[in-house]
């Protein structure tokens, strides 16, 4: 096995912001080879992430609030799987915490 186990204290690492006002994320892991990663993602209430695709799958879970995909609202406890192809975008009206799991980067779709 050359991968080495990783264990990581979500509360040590700091926020990253990103382009979009109220979403900012955590890097838990990366991959640079494959570009899979693991991260968390919180949304503002209010806040929005953009219409994007996902060239392989996403997972992810609600950890806290609700968010918007697929025009429902997914509370916290729900388990999301996207297959590769995806293209969608995330809402939340009062926040949420989402624990993401990426095959590989997300390309940004222009609405």
């Amino acid at each position: 096995m050359s991968e080495k186990p990783a264990f990581v204290s979500p509360a040590s690492l700091p926020w990253s912001e990103t382009a979009y006002a109220g979403v900012r994320w955590k890097a838990l892991h990366h991959d640079p080879v494959s570009g899979r990663s693991t991260l968390l993602l919180h949304l503002e209430p209010g806040a929005s992430y953009p219409m994007h695709r996902h060239p392989e799958w996403e997972d992810y879970l609600v950890v806290e609030g609700g968010v918007t995909d697929e025009g429902a609202v997914r509370e916290a406890g729900t388990y999301v799987h996207h297959p590769g192809g995806t293209a969608h975008r995330l809402y939340s009206e009062r926040g949420c915490l989402l624990f993401v799991s990426l095959a590989a980067p997300v390309e940004i779709l222009k609405e």
